[in-house]
């Protein structure tokens, strides 16, 4: 036989629940991380920016808005398999990224494919270009330049030392591994170094 639920514990379960606006708010939050923009999308009646980074501020403090950003963040990281061991390993992989195993034995750079996974993890971008030899009709190919372009290892090293809590601000970042990918996903994941580390060779 089924119990019937009291109006107390119906009442709770309404005022748990996400209105329209509040879902809107929840989904367009969800897509950048900029609580402003995700509250005038979810409340067109509100143009100043301020009001609304304001407004979006006290909304995400009400519980039931907070459980909805958390599920819906689980959700994301289930399906990219973004679990906390994946966190703690590809940061690492770029904390301590050895620049020696970019190149072979002889010194010369490896093509890109035959890399191992630490390395490869480490990389932030390729630009690849043909390079030339001679002019006019005399001109050929020669070959492929590739410049890789390193992720930040000052980055990725502040970063394993927050997940690890050696930051005594970060300490309470460790009971809740999701709030902390939640916090590193409103930021660029890996930012370049400020001068660009390169290595260019043939292929």
């Amino acid at each position: 036989m089924t119990r019937k639920r009291t109006k107390a514990a119906r009442d709770i379960d309404d005022a748990e629940a996400l209105s329209l606006p509040e879902q809107r708010f929840v989904d367009e939050y969800l897509i950048d991380f900029n609580a402003g923009r995700a509250y005038m999308a979810a409340f067109p009646g509100c143009r100043s920016r301020n009001a609304a980074y304001a407004s979006a501020s006290r909304l995400m403090q009400r519980a039931h808005v907070q459980r909805a950003l958390t599920a819906a963040a689980r959700t994301i990281a289930d399906a990219l398999e973004l679990t906390q061991e994946r966190i703690y390993t590809e940061t690492a992989r770029i904390a301590f990224f050895d620049p020696r195993r970019l190149f072979d034995a002889e010194g010369r750079p490896k093509p890109i494919h035959t890399l191992d996974d630490d390395t490869a993890a480490a990389i932030a971008g390729v630009e690849v270009t043909d390079a030339y030899e001679g002019r006019g009709d005399e001109r050929r190919r020669v070959g492929t330049v590739l410049r890789y372009r390193i992720a930040d290892k000052n980055v990725a090293l502040e970063r394993a030392a927050r997940l690890l809590g050696l930051f005594k601000v970060d300490n309470a970042q460790r009971a809740d591994p999701l709030m902390t990918l939640l916090q590193e996903m409103r930021r660029s994941p890996y930012p370049l170094a400020p001068a660009v580390d390169e290595v260019s060779g043939g292929v």
